[in-house]
């Protein structure tokens, strides 16, 4: 039998790659869910968004970064470049630079820029953590003690004593 000329068989395998590919298009369609974090803050600061306040197009109205932002969902914050916005003012604050793998400090204008701007670095690490994994020590991690004239020191294990 068929159905518009299409055997059952044909019409039940469409069907079937329809239904798999529905399930697939949530992994390809924008993110609803604003960002995970609670970084260490030191004061909140000035909610940019919420009920009075909208954000524009696929911008969602989050808690980011110690104040409600708006924040596209999709948007690896991280890796933006540093802004320092159009005012004038002097605000000292912190970004993640992506080349550098690094928290580093900048003086932020004070109005538009872009969600790449912290309060203090241990905010910006702790929004960045997986990139930020490497700014701990530069030392190799397989260190050995070494002690003398009550100060202990680490060298890597494979260094040698001169001979």
């Amino acid at each position: 039998e068929s159905l518009s000329g299409f055997s059952n068989s044909a019409v039940v395998l469409w069907a079937w790659q329809w239904r798999v590919l529905a399930s697939l298009l949530p992994l390809f369609s924008p993110s609803e869910k604003c960002p995970e974090n609670k970084p260490p803050c030191s004061f909140k600061e000035i909610d940019h968004c919420g009920r009075k306040k909208r954000c524009s197009g696929k911008m969602k109205c989050c808690k980011f970064n110690c104040a409600k932002k708006c924040v596209d969902p999709d948007e690896d914050v991280c890796s933006l470049p540093k802004e320092v916005g159009l005012c004038l003012a002097l605000i000292p604050r912190w970004w993640y630079n992506k080349e550098t793998k690094r928290c580093s400090k900048f003086t932020y204008g004070g109005c538009a820029g872009n969600n790449n701007n912290f309060q203090s670095e241990a905010v910006c690490r702790s929004i960045c953590p997986d990139v930020c994994k490497s700014q701990g020590s530069h030392l190799p991690s397989s260190l050995a003690p070494v002690g003398g004239l009550g100060v202990n020191w680490s060298i890597p294990g494979s260094w040698q004593a001169w001979s």
